[in-house]
């Protein structure tokens, strides 16, 4: 006799050897009703005359019609084919047991149309051949084994819910009816944040026009907006300010962090400095943000102004966080924060975030942390506390004896630029100094640019990786034909507002 069936959390597996064997065809039968249209079904292993099967059943007969010429309809009936099924609980069958199986339970005088075998087990791809052999030979046309893992797999199906819980005591329906809620779920949650990133007619396929601040907030957090009752709040932030850029499938990135970086190709290097967060916010999330509107702050920008550029790039920090993660939005916020708030179960490595990531940006181009951690070594660059660089002397580009189209070309420097010298022309110029520049027009205040980094090389030698374009850039800037191993001074140069004790740097090529 079999043994009780027990129940398990899970689908997998089931004990189908734990039951009786009209247990075990009777759930057999139960999944054939949706194998194919039946006209009649017959249990004949529970009447006790199973003649080595256990079910047989009779597919629907099918009708022919046709319509001859003078519209008269004709009809021919076609008998339904006849299916033998049988059950086995066995916990394995080897190929000399499924030939005793096809012997004892398929006549080959009167073999039926279809049969199927439904096992507690798997088997053999040589046992399989066996099986389809044996049967193909006494003349089967249709043939299916239902093993474990088929029955399994049926048994998971929405119409086959009431069997798994008839005979196992399991149901799926509260896990279906779960999973339907999640759903609805998310997709409530990507419409509020759709809503709130975009205009009504603007194509949500697209880049944002412009980040959308958000207040990501932990679940878990009583004391909002007071962050003194947690003396861990600088390491352990219970809400935080970030900027939406970018809507994915499943959820929203933001940007985190951004950091001053160095970034060598050729060689391969790189690192980063986590001293001053450059992240614009309303309320600065730390003191690395803090220090970017400090006197620190500036001092920092300084030095990594006076890396060479070609060196010069920012790491940007991304955290994603996902729409089934968006516990509550609220889309109002409150007179603390007046951007919406999203409340988010944090956890201790990522906060708000299911991953975090990073792009090493330089002249546009992006690297992404999979790849520059890969091939990338990270070396010491950046100092642990940034040293102040002083300010040179200003020079009046008008007291130079410069001609006008020299002139021309520095009244045009927008951001970051660079400067050649030939004839020692600009030699009284050193790292540090600023060039004021006459602006055109007389209603307008001169500009200023700042050297911060020069060297001497050969025209030859700063073109070699650069092209041919540059040679005749360094033609038109002598104003001569020149030669490759002619000597050249090279100033890079930024625009700056002076503004007290500071220079306010107008831009370049990896500000973002």
């Amino acid at each position: 006799m079999g043994k009780k069936p027990t129940a398990t959390r899970t689908l997998n597996p089931l004990p189908f050897q734990d039951l009786e064997p009209h247990r075990f065809e009777d759930l057999v039968r139960r999944l054939l009703y949706g194998f194919r249209e039946w006209s009649d079904i017959e249990p004949t292993g529970r009447a006790g005359s199973d003649e080595g099967f256990d079910i047989r059943a009779w597919e629907k007969s099918e009708t022919i019609t046709n319509v001859d010429e003078e519209g008269e309809e004709g009809a021919h009936s076609i008998e339904g084919n006849l299916w033998q099924v049988q059950g086995k609980r066995e916990k394995s069958i080897t190929p000399a047991k499924m030939r005793k199986i096809i012997r004892d339970g398929v006549d080959s005088k009167n073999p039926p149309y279809g049969y199927i075998l439904a096992a507690a087990t798997n088997i053999s791809k040589t046992t399989y051949d066996v099986f389809r052999g044996d049967l193909k030979t006494k003349g089967v046309r249709e043939l299916f084994f239902w093993g474990k893992d088929y029955l399994e797999d049926q048994l998971s199906l929405p119409e086959n819910d009431e069997a798994l819980f008839t005979f196992f005591g399991i149901s799926l329906s509260p896990r279906r009816r779960t999973r339907t809620a999640e759903i609805k779920f998310n997709i409530n949650n990507k419409n509020k944040i759709l809503r709130l990133l975009f205009d009504k007619d603007d194509p949500i396929d697209q880049a944002l026009r412009h980040p959308r601040k958000f207040l990501l907030r932990d679940i878990k957090d009583r004391h909002y907006p007071d962050s003194r009752e947690y003396s861990d709040f600088e390491k352990h932030r219970r809400w935080e300010e970030h900027d939406a850029i970018e809507v994915a499938a499943n959820g929203i990135l933001f940007k985190r962090r951004e950091w001053y970086a160095y970034l060598d190709t050729t060689n391969k290097e790189w690192d980063f400095s986590s001293a001053v967060d450059l992240t614009l916010r309303k309320h600065n999330i730390d003191k690395a943000n803090e220090r970017r509107l400090e006197e620190y702050g500036h001092v920092a920008e300084r030095y990594w102004r006076h890396i060479p550029q070609r060196f010069q790039a920012k790491l940007l920090v991304y955290g994603y966080v996902r729409f089934e993660d968006m516990l509550v939005i609220d889309d109002k916020g409150d007179p603390e924060y007046t951007d919406p708030h999203i409340f988010i179960d944090f956890d201790e490595r990522n906060g708000p975030f299911s991953y975090i990531f990073g792009n090493l940006i330089q002249n546009h181009q992006a690297i992404h942390s999979v790849d520059f951690e890969k091939d990338h070594k990270r070396i010491k660059f950046f100092p642990a506390i940034f040293p102040e660089i002083k300010r040179g002397r200003t020079h009046k580009l008008a007291d130079q004896n410069v001609q006008d189209e020299l002139l021309k070309r520095f009244q045009s420097m927008r951001g970051e630029s660079v400067l050649y010298s030939f004839d020692e022309k600009f030699d009284f110029l050193a790292e540090g100094d600023l060039l004021q520049i006459p602006r055109r027009q007389d209603n307008t205040d001169d500009a200023f640019i700042e050297v911060t980094h020069m060297y001497k090389t050969t025209a030859g030698e700063y073109c070699k990786d650069r092209g041919k374009y540059y040679m005749t850039t360094l033609k038109d800037y002598a104003g001569k034909g020149i030669k490759t191993s002619d000597k050249l001074t090279v100033y890079e140069v930024c625009e700056v507002y002076p503004s007290g004790n500071h220079l306010i740097y107008l831009g370049g090529r990896n500000d973002y």
